[in-house]
C-alpha cells in the first residue's frame, strides 16, 4: 500500500467517523496537541490538506511550523466539524493524486493523516487503531525518514525488532536496539509518548541513551500520555 493509498484511508474513517460524534467527543481535548480538540484536529488536517495543494508551505524552523499550523485553526475557527468535512472531502482526492504521483517523497500527508488520527480517536473514546493494516507502510515511511533525522540528530546505527521483524537504520554494527510494536514506534517517532515512555521502551546496546534522544522527529510529550 503506497502513501497515497493510506493517507486516503486516514481521511476516509475519519470523515465516517465525525458525524457519529456527540458535542462532547467534538469539543474533547487532543491530549499531544493542547489546547486542540478533537475539532481542532479536524480543522488542522483539512488545512493541512489546502495548503499542501495551494503550495501554502511553512520555513524549516518549528516557529514557522507551529504559526503555519495556528494560522489553519484560525482560518476554521467558527466552522462547525460538518463544514471543515465538507472542505477536506472535496479537496482530499486532489491531495491523494498528488501525493500518488510524489510517492515516498509525500509520505508525511500519510504519517501526519494516521498520528492525527489516533490522537482524535483516544480523545474521543472510540479506541486508537492498535493493529491497523496501514502499519507495515507507515513503519517503511518512517524508518526510510529515519535516515535524515535520526541519523542527523546523532543517532547509532539502530536494530529494530518491530512486531517481530527485524530491520535496521544506519550502517555497521548497531549501538543500539529497541523491540517494539509497530503502534508504540510510530507514538513514539511522532512525539505521543514522554521521555519516560521512551526510555522505558524494550531497548539495549551502549549507545541506547543516544538512541532514544535521536528516534523522535517532534519533541516528547511532558506527561506521559496512553492512548
Amino acid at each position: 500500500m503506497g502513501p497515497a493509498e493510506m493517507y486516503a484511508t486516514s481521511r476516509r474513517r475519519l470523515l465516517d467517523l465525525a458525524p457519529q460524534l456527540s458535542d462532547a467527543q467534538r469539543s474533547a481535548p487532543l491530549a499531544p496537541t493542547p489546547p486542540w480538540t478533537v475539532t481542532d484536529g479536524y480543522r488542522h488536517l483539512a488545512g493541512v490538506c489546502c495548503d499542501v495543494l495551494d503550495g501554502n508551505m511553512p520555513g524549516g524552523g518549528p516557529l514557522e511550523a507551529e504559526a503555519w499550523t495556528a494560522a489553519q485553526l484560525a482560518a476554521r475557527a467558527d466552522w462547525p466539524i460538518e463544514q471543515v468535512c465538507a472542505q477536506w472531502s472535496e479537496r482530499g482526492p486532489d491531495l491523494d493524486a498528488m501525493v500518488e504521483a510524489a510517492g515516498p517523497k509525500m509520505g508525511f500527508a500519510a504519517l501526519d493523516a494516521w498520528t492525527h488520527e489516533q490522537d482524535v480517536r483516544a480523545a474521543a473514546g472510540v479506541g486508537a487503531l492498535h493493529d491497523d493494516d496501514l502499519l507495515p507502510g507507515l513503519v517503511a515511511l518512517t524508518v526510510g525518514a529515519a535516515g535524515h533525522f535520526y541519523t542527523s540528530q546523532g543517532g547509532p546505527t539502530l536494530r529494530l525488532v518491530i512486531d517481530g521483524q527485524e530491520q535496521a537504520v544506519g550502517e555497521g554494527e548497531p549501538g543500539a536496539s529497541l523491540e517494539s510494536s509497530a503502534y508504540d514506534l510510530m507514538r513514539i517517532v511522532f512525539g505521543r509518548r514522554s521521555q519516560a515512555q521512551i526510555e522505558a521502551a524494550a531497548w539495549s546496546g551502549p549507545q541506547a541513551a543516544a538512541a532514544q534522544r535521536a528516534i523522535t522527529l517532534f519533541p516528547a510529550q511532558t506527561k506521559d500520555l496512553v492512548d
